[in-house]
Order: structure tokens, then sequence, then C-alpha cells
């Protein structure tokens, strides 16, 4: 005997559902929601300082961002302009980590550093030293870019990160310094800044949108200013 018609939609809607617990169910096994793995293709080296005189303090910091495949122990450079495959980075009075808010940018497009490196995986030592200044030319000012400074002696010892590490918390920290002179100031970054944790080395996927370079090393160090806040401490004054 046929059921009524006001009892299909029930029982149709009762299939619906079934229905969806059980690709849901399978999803589930099949690990559909399991974070994919990442595939780096370029590795950096970051130092950072927080200017405690601005409020909120800011950050400046410098990357040297290489494809993967550059990172080898022997020697370095940075080259070509703007943009190009390598080059260091800095970032003068960022509020947030970023680039865009960054009150200027000065580029590296050329010079030589050395390179220590065991490999490029997380956990793998690397070794960066950089024993003559570099030009710095305005990263804002695409044609004929004049010179805003220089970055000066650089190092750093560590180990790479986690590819997953995206928290202050989870990167394994370094050691080391860069100087820069810029716009007439001498500024040191790494060391002791930031409580200690203001150098680091990750490699990354260049494609995935939540980590371009030197943008990713901007945010980092924005978690270790903000995790500082929240847990009630504070550090020692910066100078501009």
């Amino acid at each position: 005997m046929p059921l009524p018609l006001h009892c299909r939609p029930v029982l149709a809607l009762l299939g619906a559902v079934s229905l969806l617990a059980s690709v849901a169910a399978c999803s589930d096994e099949q690990g559909a929601d399991d974070p994919l793995p990442i595939t780096p293709t370029r590795c950096a080296v970051y130092w950072a300082r927080e200017n405690t005189l601005d409020d909120p303090p800011s950050l400046d910091f410098f990357a040297v961002d290489q494809p993967i495949s550059a990172w080898d122990t022997g020697p370095g450079s940075y080259g070509g302009p703007q943009g190009a495959e390598r080059d260091g980075t800095f970032a003068y009075r960022s509020p947030d980590g970023s680039l865009s808010l960054a009150e200027s940018i000065g580029v590296a497009t050329d010079g030589d550093f050395d390179l220590v490196i065991e490999g490029v995986a997380g956990g793998d030592d690397v070794t960066f030293t950089d024993s003559t200044g570099q030009a710095l030319v305005d990263g804002r000012v695409v044609m004929a870019p004049p010179t805003v400074g220089t970055a000066g002696a650089a190092s750093f010892t560590g180990v790479w990160s986690a590819l997953d590490a995206d928290t202050s918390s989870a990167i394994d920290w370094g050691t080391g310094t860069v100087t820069i002179l810029y716009l007439g100031s001498s500024i040191t970054l790494g060391g002791a800044e930031l409580g200690g944790m203001s150098s680091y080395a990750q490699c990354y996927d260049a494609e995935a949108a939540f980590a371009p370079v030197p943008l990713r090393g901007g945010r980092i160090f924005h978690d270790v200013q903000t995790s500082t806040v929240s847990s009630g401490t504070r550090h020692g004054k910066g100078s501009r």
C-alpha cells in the first residue's frame, strides 16, 4: 500500500540526512580534511627588532629570501632588479608586521654572503654570514630607485624551523644580528631584541597565499609582540 503523500517528504529528508552522514564519515576515514603537505620552493632568514617608542610598538625586520635551490654551502649573492629571485628586504617601522603599512622599505639587490647549509629540511643546520655592507635602494620606487641605506655585517646560526610552524611558540629561534644603516640611523636587528625571539630561518611555499616572504617574517614577529603583551611581559626599550 503506497504511503500517504504527506509522509513522503519526511522520508526523503531522512534519506538525505543519512546520505550526508555517510559521506562525512567516509571523508573522515579517508583523511580528506587533513592539511595538505607543504612543498617548499623558497627559504629565508629573518631578523627583527621592536620600536617600543612607537605606540603601539612597531617592527623593523630584514629578510634574506632565495629559491630553495640557492641555499647550499658556499658563496651566495643578492642579484637582479627589484622583485628578482634573490634579494634582501628591510621593512622600517611596520605597525603590524606587514610591508604595505611599513613607513618605508629598502631592498638589497647586489652583494655577496657565505652559507653553511646541512640541508633544507626542518631541523637542519643553517649558518649565514655577510661581512660586508650591501646597498639598500628604495623598495617603493620602480625606475632608478635611490639608495636609502646599507645592510651591514650580518650573521645567523640556527636550524630551519618546521614548514608548518606559523606561530612564535612553534618557531626554532636562532642567534645572530644584522646592522642596518638606514636614513642616517644605525639599527641592530636580532640578538636580544624581542626577548631573544628575533631571528629565525624557514622554508616555505611561495604559491601559498598565507606565506609570502618577507611578510611571513613580519607576521611571526608581530605574533611575538602579541604573545608578550597578552602574557603581561614587556621587552626593553628600543630606539629609532
